[in-house]
């Protein structure tokens, strides 16, 4: 369970136990945003004691994320250096698509040299199928 709290315009606030917050705020935020401009009262919604939407302009509004600080690394202070398991994936993406696609040229030029070869058979009976005629 999560706690959310919501703050109103008049310094009111409530707090509830949700199983689903990110639903029940949009839910929030939805049922607010549709509100005429005079009817509105929530001024912020807080999930787990932090700031996840707030009144701007005219209309509830979820807040940017801060970036998340990251340890010194040196003059590259901020950057990540990717490591050999992020590089993975890519690498055998790209060795699967070029696998898929010479299995699709070889079938294309089988095809071809089949109908040049006039061997190319084709079912039309639809399979086992008897005809009678009366």
């Amino acid at each position: 369970m999560v706690k959310v709290k919501v703050v109103y315009m008049n310094g009111k606030e409530t707090e509830y136990d949700v199983d689903y917050p990110k639903a029940y705020i949009a839910k929030i935020m939805d049922s607010e945003n549709d509100l005429m401009p005079e009817r509105k009262a929530v001024k912020e919604i807080y999930a787990s004691s932090k700031l996840i939407a707030e009144f701007i302009g005219s209309e509830l509004r979820l807040v940017e994320p801060k970036p998340k600080k990251t340890a010194g690394m040196g003059r590259y202070k901020g950057h990540t250096v990717p490591t050999h398991d992020d590089r993975m994936p890519n690498i055998k993406d790209k060795a699967k698509a070029e696998e898929d696609w010479n299995e699709y040229q070889a079938e294309i030029l089988h095809a071809q040299k089949m109908i040049k070869e006039n061997i190319w058979v084709m079912d039309h009976t639809g399979g086992n199928i008897e005809i009678t005629y009366s």
